[in-house]
């Protein structure tokens, strides 16, 4: 048989054991190594969880689910989870996935019967979203992440700016004059004809009879304003409407994006690229989008409710909450200048960047690696794996009193800085806008329509703060195009260097959205029984071993159970701590060998409250000493 050396250096038969199920009404994957069987028999005791791309919206199980079997990761002893609401073109929904990884995680953890020394999360595009996400509003989920083809959050307005842009471009007459040098100029982005009609592609899921796939979805029970009025809105705001909330007059999700004041192509006129002609009939024609999702002459204007909500719940990334306590390994495969223009775009990475440095002062917790080409993509992409891995298993031997964002930064090992992969070798190069490596000038970040507008790169803007239009940024206009620019902007244009309305940072983490729940609180039983209740004597002592049985058992939260013995402290007995396993199988068990007895020993065991369950208290049994018979002579 094909045998495999794990990473702590275990020698094991290459055999993987993979369970497939439903949790929280999502197919799961769990694969472990099991030699000779037994499931865990070979695992490592670390976890990497995997996070699948795309962006859909609709209530769906999925049809297909992350994790399962990934050579490369169990090959090395990992346990590898995942479910398909753990993958975004499932439900385009962060908090939903991230609920669904901890259920996951707590049934993996049953099933092995004792706690993951750290779990990573790994995963692209779509899947980069919810590990950055759960990082910053889920702490302790995910003890690392090795995002991929990254975007930095789920309130990204790049794909419903393209979308404007492409209908610019290809509807109207002065759209379709412009070149596509001059299109580019416009979007920042290099694909041949200069759109972005990829990413246009992507704004399905803001309109309300779109962001569904209707192959699983059935057509007859979406969303349409004059035939199926009451039918399943298929935004990302509806699929997140416990989030968002409804707009009580239209009793739609509240929506976030918002485009008013943005002066697109603003950099290509500063440039000299596009004229204050173009510049001003771009800004007039492009629209906006009405609560459906469909074009409208002018622009949008997001809920100041559902802005409030999107800022203080985390579901724009600042870096805030346990961000700076999970290390980062970002992982970038090049497609900048892909001619058909790829949605992965690099610059998402550098917009997380500068949120950090913005938002916490540094970027400490955080590296970029990046690689074009298959062998590079693959060196980088395995190294990002055990650069992550080294990074955690410091971070877990780490038992000093810092704080862990501290540990973090301490704890990173040496090849854990900025790196690109040219040519089959790595080469150690800043990822900073502006450098001169090597690395920067291979693979260099080009930019988006809002940037392009004027938004700094690390703003979390989702909608403007206005100021007048001032005629001296335009050059030396004439008297009506001051007018025209008045028109076009009736309330001004964007001021980026001003926060924008209800703009705040997190209020909190771990937040739980929808109606509150009341669980009864249960009582449940713990029975102890031992192996046998009388040891002969003998100057080691003797040994005993003990079954604890919990019951009810807690279906979906594993839990420790607490063998105790009793012992003389001075003059007074009391009940000290003997060691604890966890309660495992369908039987609820957890075994544990009191050993060293030598005289009359009472023990017990015990299980503390958890949710849905009061603490539970065995009987005491008492564990008789055989003395030794005294022979004559």
């Amino acid at each position: 048989m094909t045998q495999t050396i794990t990473r702590t250096g275990t020698i094991v038969d290459y055999v993987v054991r993979l369970e497939q199920g439903v949790i929280n009404r999502a197919v799961y994957n769990f694969a472990t190594l099991a030699s000779g069987g037994q499931t865990g028999n070979g695992w490592n005791g670390r976890f990497f969880y995997l996070y699948g791309g795309g962006c859909s919206t609709g209530h769906q199980q999925g049809q297909g689910a992350s994790g399962g079997l990934n050579d490369a990761l169990l090959r090395r002893g990992f346990a590898v989870l995942g479910s398909s609401l753990n993958v975004f073109n499932t439900s385009c929904n962060d908090v939903l996935s991230a609920e669904t990884t901890s259920m996951v995680k707590e049934h993996a953890i049953e099933e092995l019967g004792r706690p993951d020394a750290w779990t990573a999360g790994q995963g692209g595009s779509g899947g980069s979203v919810q590990i950055q996400m759960i990082a910053q509003n889920y702490p302790g989920l995910l003890d690392g992440i090795n995002p991929g083809a990254s975007f930095p959050d789920n309130s990204s307005p790049d794909y419903p700016d393209c979308r404007l842009l492409e209908n610019y471009f290809d509807n109207t007459t002065t759209g379709q004059n412009l070149s596509n040098a001059q299109r580019r100029a416009i979007t920042g982005m290099t694909p041949a004809d200069g759109g972005c009609a990829n990413l246009a592609a992507g704004a399905d899921v803001v309109n309300a009879n779109e962001g569904c796939i209707e192959a699983v979805v059935p057509v007859s029970v979406i969303f349409d304003p004059l035939t199926n009025p009451g039918g399943i809105r298929c935004t990302l705001w509806d699929n997140m409407v416990n989030v968002y909330g409804t707009d009580p007059s239209t009793g739609y999700a509240r929506r976030t994006y918002d485009n008013t004041g943005i002066q697109y192509g603003l950099q290509a006129f500063q440039e000299g690229k596009i004229n204050l002609k173009r510049f001003m009939d771009l800004n007039q024609f492009v629209g906006g989008f009405d609560n459906n999702g469909e074009f409208q002459a002018t622009r949008s204007v997001a809920d100041p409710d559902a802005l409030k909500i999107a800022y203080e719940t985390g579901r724009l990334n600042q870096g805030a909450g346990g961000w700076a306590s999970v290390p980062v390994i970002d992982v970038r495969a090049y497609q900048d200048d892909d001619a058909s223009g790829n949605v992965h775009q690099y610059v998402n990475t550098y917009r997380t960047r500068a949120r950090l440095d913005r938002f916490n002062g540094d970027h400490a917790n955080q590296v970029m690696f990046r690689a074009k080409g298959g062998p590079n993509v693959k060196s980088m992409n395995e190294t990002a794996v055990d650069t992550l891995s080294d990074w955690l298993d410091a971070i877990t031997a780490d038992k000093s009193a810092k704080p862990l964002p501290e540990k973090v930064a301490a704890d990173k090992p040496a090849g854990a800085v900025d790196a690109c992969w040219i040519g089959g070798n790595r080469i150690d190069g800043e990822a900073a806008i502006g450098a001169t490596n090597q690395c920067e000038t291979t693979y260099a970040p080009h930019s988006l329509p809002a940037n392009r507008a004027g938004k700094p790169l690390g703003s979390i803007t989702s909608k403007c703060t206005l100021r007048p239009v001032n005629p001296v940024d335009y050059g030396n206009p004439t008297a009506d195009q001051i007018a025209r620019l008045n028109q076009v902007f009736p309330n001004g244009v964007c001021d980026w260097s001003k926060p924008g309305p209800d703009e705040t940072t997190v209020d909190g983490t771990n937040i739980s959205f929808g109606p509150a729940q009341t669980a009864p609180t249960k009582s449940r039983r713990l029975k102890l029984k031992l192996n046998k209740y009388r040891v002969n004597w003998s100057r080691r002592g003797g040994s005993v071993k003990a079954t604890a049985t919990l019951a009810s058992c807690p279906a979906v939260t594993w839990q420790t159970v607490r063998f105790e013995r009793r012992v003389k402290q001075g003059r007074k007995w009391a009940w000290k701590k003997a060691g604890t396993k966890m309660a495992a199988g369908k039987r609820c068990q957890a075994t544990f060998t009191f050993r060293k007895i030598r005289r009359q020993t009472r023990v017990r065991a015990r299980a503390e409250a958890i949710s849905g369950f009061k603490a539970a208290r065995s009987p005491v049994r008492t564990i008789k000493l055989r003395k030794p018979k005294r022979h004559r002579r």
